[in-house]
């Protein structure tokens, strides 16, 4: 990418819209006879820069001053368009051109009008021809002349000006016009209000914007540099959607993009509106902007009027209640609760989180209506601010201050895997994955894979949202016989934190489809808790009448340890709860028997 682009071509043909004489405009006349630069009147600076600033302040951009040291080649790069007839950013040779004319053109918007009277060609047509920008040469929908105008970082500008006889063609008249400010060491640090530029924004003149030409849109990714925006934004995913205060859709097409520092306003994303109407607010939403490496959605509005600013004089910004600024160490157990004070005439709010005081990178926001929301998924042992935006009704932002907490940076365990353990064999097919419970855990997550790295492609059960210590694989969940798998767990607490991962433990699959025998008249059984301690309970649905259900607990050498016998049950939901606390701790087999049939269930004891 270039620095920044010099082609900024702009013709116009066009009828005078002023006929101020030339000592109202000029202290010193342009003549390209002898060459004689022109100085514009102090009268005329002014109006000048007060069209400028008019401009600008309508972006929310400060003002800027007349730079009085670009004079020189500003006045020197209008005389040669006169005297050439050649509007061109390269050097040029021929009449009234020299160094100083080359420099001008380098760092200048370029204008050239026609007409059939030499009737003054006033600044104002310039000026407002930039802004409009629809008379390009070249890639019309970057709008670069535009950008300088309402660049952020621009940190003053001079207008040249020169107008009399066309070089070549007698019959015709020409105005040359030209506005510095095309060059890095014109740039200074954002002088925006807001973290965007955007045209036509809020109440806006009519007369300063063709209907039917782009519209644009350009992010602040740095405020301190102008070129730190550099590969800061990305638009490729872009949508820009636009639609009448009612709600009514507006069509939007030709969205381009581009990189290319136009203007010295390193990124532009430029589109057309169907039937635009003057006095109809319009709310622009232009969402999956990347800015700073995060996914940013904005929302703004315009409507082309000639009525001043409807920004609402009493909204008021937002107080913050909670986290109180500087608190330290906040537990991430359970989501973070945000808080704030309502504030006056706000209809929204939007709180912003970030890793630094200046809000480069959003490390989350939300839109909210209400007065508080919680945050999950904030990172333990971490510095945040944040910070509310109360929106009054014309989506104009009042930033609250900006608070500052840290998070504990205190670690939950994993999950301690019960079984299988690490290198058990002849484990089944369909196995009953189990674990001890960790202490305020939402969920938990599993994975099996056919190696210890979990590798892409290499993992083959990768289950979410288990709510339960144990986990029996589905059908279509079941692995392949006589073959070696790792397994591994994390706990996700109600934050949205999770864990580490366990160790993966690897284990070894035999030929035994399914841990579980059939009893045709059982429809689940689960043992709660397990692991347990001195009490264990048997819940289950039959879905027949039992005659006869034995429980028998053995060691895994199969020798019996404990035998219960429940006897006669009817069809529907059962428990049975039992005394395990003679059980040293350590895994047992637990086998429900009916006649001849059996299921086979883990049952792990931890004191």
């Amino acid at each position: 990418m270039k620095l920044y682009k010099l082609f900024l071509l702009s013709i116009a043909f066009m009828i005078a819209i002023s006929s101020n004489s030339f000592a109202q405009v000029y202290e010193i006349e342009p003549k390209v006879e002898g060459c004689v630069k022109g100085k514009l009147s102090s009268a005329e600076i002014t109006k000048i820069m007060n069209l400028i600033n008019k401009m600008r302040k309508h972006h929310k951009l400060g003002e800027i001053p007349w730079l009085a040291d670009k004079e020189n080649i500003s006045q020197s790069a209008a005389l040669s368009m006169l005297a050439t007839g050649i509007m061109s950013h390269g050097s040029v040779t021929g009449k009234c051109s020299d160094a100083d004319s080359d420099l001008g053109r380098k760092t200048s918007n370029l204008s050239m009008a026609m007409s059939t009277a030499n009737s003054g060609f006033s600044s104002q047509s310039h000026i407002i021809g930039w802004l409009i920008d629809n008379h390009s040469q070249t890639q019309p929908h970057s709008v670069g002349h535009r950008r300088v105008i309402i660049n952020p970082y621009l940190k003053g500008t001079c207008l040249g000006k020169a107008n009399g006889k066309h070089p070549t063609n007698t019959n015709w008249y020409l105005g040359a016009a030209t506005l510095y400010g095309i060059e890095g060491s014109a740039m200074q640090k954002s002088t925006c209000e807001n973290d965007f530029v955007a045209y036509p924004y809020e109440n806006y003149p009519p007369e300063w914007v063709d209907k039917k030409f782009y519209l644009s849109f350009n992010p602040i990714a740095d405020p301190d540099w102008w070129w730190g925006n550099n590969n800061k934004v990305k638009f490729e995913n872009t949508e820009v959607k636009m639609t009448t205060e009612d709600g009514k859709p507006v069509n939007v097409h030709d969205v381009v993009f581009d990189y290319e520092s136009w203007g010295c306003l390193v990124n532009n994303l430029s589109w057309k509106a169907d039937n635009l109407q003057d006095n109809v607010k319009y709310i622009v939403q232009i969402n999956n902007v990347i800015v700073n490496g995060a996914t940013r959605n904005y929302t703004y509005w315009f409507k082309l009027t000639n009525e001043g600013s409807q920004e609402d004089p009493v909204a008021k910004a937002p107080k913050l209640v909670s986290p109180a600024n500087g608190t330290e160490n906040i537990d991430l157990t359970n989501p973070v609760t945000f808080s704030w004070k309502a504030a006056q005439n706000i209809t929204k709010y939007e709180i912003q989180i970030s890793e630094n005081n200046e809000f480069t990178y959003i490390y989350d926001n939300k839109e909210v209506t209400g007065t508080s929301v919680a945050i999950s998924s904030l990172t333990p042992g971490n510095k945040f601010f944040w910070r509310v935006a109360g929106f009054d009704s014309n989506l104009n932002p009042h930033y609250s201050e900006t608070w500052w907490f840290t998070t504990s940076k205190k670690t939950i365990e994993p999950p301690v895997i019960v079984y299988p353990k690490e290198n058990e064999t002849d484990v089944a097919r369909r196995e009953n994955y189990i674990w001890n419970k960790v202490d305020d855990a939402k969920h938990y997550k599993l994975q099996i894979a056919k190696d210890e790295n979990f590798s892409d492609g290499k993992v083959v059960v990768d289950q979410d949202k288990i709510t339960e210590t144990s986990y029996y694989l589905t059908d279509e969940q079941s692995l392949e016989a006589n073959t070696d798998y790792y397994w591994r767990l994390a706990a996700v607490l109600p934050s949205g934190v999770s864990t580490s991962w366990t160790k993966a433990t690897k284990f070894t699959t035999g030929t035994t489809y399914s841990s579980i025998s059939t009893i045709n008249q059982i429809d689940y059984t689960l043992i709660c808790p397990n692991p347990a301690n001195n009490k264990c309970s048997l819940i289950g649905n039959l879905t027949e009448d039992i005659t006869h259900l034995q429980l028998l607990i053995c060691d895994l050498t199969g020798k019996i340890i404990e035998q219960f016998d429940l006897g006669k049950l009817k069809a529907g939901n059962f428990i049975y709860t039992f005394d395990v606390s003679k059980l040293t701790s350590g895994s047992y087999n637990m086998i429900l028997k009916v006649g001849n049939k059996t299921k086979l269930e883990k049952l792990f004891i931890s004191r």
